[in-house]
């Protein structure tokens, strides 16, 4: 790992010595050159932790290919001339994008620093893996009524909007159904692991998957239940997520997943979720068909070159707007967003604490400084971003080179070592990593902590030997 850590430093120096400077008119050559100094040092990156693991269905290939969709895409195709969609949308100040672009590859270079520093050890390879003695987890009553419980309070709650099909988010909920699904999203994730768990090795073919699913009947149900109520609403993300925890599941209990079979589903999968982006409407009035034969029908009749992952790249420019507006137009916010994060963790503490909306989270800064506080749906926000509005782009580099050590060490972990509570911690963060880099910093953390905590208080491990 030394020679790619050195590679990763000096690629660093690189992107800081050729950066044309902060406020700048956008350099086609720069944004060339230092995306692919980043793509290389991707590449390296891959090439080496393919010794260490042969599944790629891991959280850090799929942070790394959302980091690249979301800060690269755009700027990288525009030196092609193809244009984003929304190109005003996008382009919030021209003058900050090689910043941006530089900020971007020396945060990703940092997270891969911080990856290669966990496995500069090679101790711990060659030490046996400290397995616990194989068990199954087991379930009584009090977990199933939580989760039936959940859901139905959750379907009270959610609002007639939701149930008509527009699509808002969560701005169709009130506190009551947020946290309701997140109740309900926790111990359905929970359930799926612990099917998995209990059956390992058991989905090697399909006859042993359908007798799985057959001794899981209503388990089954739910999910199908669940991913028909948000595909009905366009609501990919919810859908994915599970999605992501499934087939996280199925690589870490039975099979490891080829790069070749990711990148057919990662394409299948943008295509879809594309389509139902597409046929997504939040007007009540636009509703004939259904949100698959809307999506099909506008990708049909569009005449703009409509790529899968247009939606996720455009996040991008909330990057833009926040080097564009911190510190010229608003101080830094010191850490105000990501302490109220961190009260949102006790269940409506928000309610105890006065904090202005604005300051909630970086996604209500984003979205209340640009359009007031009386806005129809809001502007999401992004890694880097959340972490420069609050502390500056130094500590953001700090935070990030610990971000890709604890990665790698929970990768590490969750693989080699098997321990339950990092294997519930490993699900939980891949079912969210792709999205993390349109979200906030410490977006993970709540859903993960819930996991936990149900963990702890639903479930019992039966240990027996193999």
């Amino acid at each position: 790992m030394v020679p790619s850590l050195i590679l990763s430093v000096i690629s660093i120096f690189v992107l800081l010595l050729l950066s044309p400077g902060i406020n700048t008119i956008k350099n086609d050559t720069y944004i060339f050159v230092a995306s692919n100094v980043v793509f290389f040092n991707t590449f390296i990156y891959f090439f080496k932790l393919r010794k260490f693991f042969k599944n790629w269905l891991r959280p850090d290939v799929l942070f790394v290919i959302g980091f690249l969709i979301v800060h690269f895409q755009i700027p990288y195709q525009s030196i092609f001339g193809i244009e984003p969609v929304k190109g005003n949308y996008i382009w919030v100040n021209p003058l900050v994008v090689n910043y941006a672009t530089e900020v971007s590859g020396v945060t990703l270079l940092l997270w891969y620093i911080g990856n290669y520093i966990f496995y500069l050890n090679p101790s711990k390879f060659k030490q046996p893996a400290t397995v616990s003695r194989l068990y199954h987890i087991k379930t009584g009553w009090l977990f199933n009524i939580s989760i039936i419980s959940s859901l139905i309070l959750f379907c009270i709650t959610v609002g007639s909007s939701f149930w008509s099909g527009s699509h808002a988010g969560v701005y169709n909920w009130g506190p009551g159904a947020t946290y309701s699904f997140l109740v309900f999203r926790s111990l359905l994730t929970l359930a799926v692991i612990y099917m998995f768990l209990n059956n390992r090795g058991r989905f090697v073919s399909l006859n042993s998957a359908v007798n799985v699913f057959y001794r899981n009947k209503v388990l089954f149900f739910l999910i199908i239940f669940y991913c028909l109520l948000f595909l009905f609403i366009g609501d990919r993300g919810p859908v994915l997520q599970l999605g992501l925890v499934f087939f996280g599941c199925y690589t870490l209990f039975n099979v490891n997943l080829s790069f070749s079979r990711l990148v057919v589903i990662v394409v299948s999968a943008a295509f879809l979720l594309t389509v139902i982006g597409l046929g997504r409407t939040s007007d009540a009035n636009l509703k004939e068909g259904n949100v698959f034969t809307r999506g099909f029908e506008k990708l049909s009749n569009t005449d703009e070159t409509l790529l899968p992952t247009e939606e996720l790249a455009s996040s991008v420019r909330i990057l833009y707007r926040a080097l564009n507006v911190v510190p010229n137009e608003h101080p830094y916010l010191n850490g105000l967003t990501i302490g109220a994060n961190l009260i949102d963790l006790i269940p409506f503490s928000s309610r105890l604490v006065d904090i202005p909306p604005i300051y909630q989270s970086s996604t209500s800064f984003f979205t209340i400084y640009e359009k007031g506080e009386d806005f129809e749906f809001g502007d999401g926000s992004e890694i880097i971003a959340d972490l420069y509005i609050n502390f500056g782009i130094e500590i953001a580099y700090v935070v990030f080179l610990l971000f890709g050590y604890f990665v790698a060490w929970l990768t590490f972990n969750a693989k080699i070592n098997r321990s339950h509570v990092v294997i519930i911690v490993y699900l939980g963060f891949i079912a969210l990593s792709l999205y993390l880099n349109r979200s906030n910093f410490l977006f993970p953390v709540k859903y993960i902590l819930y996991l936990i905590i149900f963990d702890r208080l639903f479930s019992k491990k039966i240990y027996y030997n193999e």
